[in-house]
């Protein structure tokens, strides 16, 4: 967990000391590509199991149910802090 936060709190000072560059252009890119390949890999992850994949029929509906409102919950909260950053950028709040 230490070297997920200490890569995190690295790329933060890289990107805010300007160190990186016109790496602007390519990150939301390669968050994007990387979120989706986090999310295959669970799902390869899980589709793998057999003990999981056995259960799957007794977990039902309510957790399938769980499973996508949490998706797409993400989702839209992700797409509204989008927008209101980019709002904040576009007039000069940013800094």
């Amino acid at each position: 967990m230490l070297t997920i936060i200490g890569a995190l709190a690295l790329g933060f000072i890289l990107g805010r000391q300007g160190w990186l560059g016109k790496a602007g252009v390519w990150v939301g890119q390669a968050c994007t590509a990387g979120v989706v390949l986090l999310l295959f890999l669970i799902g390869a992850k899980i589709g793998s199991d057999a003990e999981i994949t056995q259960a799957l029929g007794t977990l039902g509906l309510e957790a399938a149910l769980y499973a996508v409102t949490a998706i797409v919950g993400s989702l839209l909260a992700v797409k509204i802090l989008e927008r209101f950053l980019a709002d904040r950028l576009e007039k000069g709040e940013g800094g």
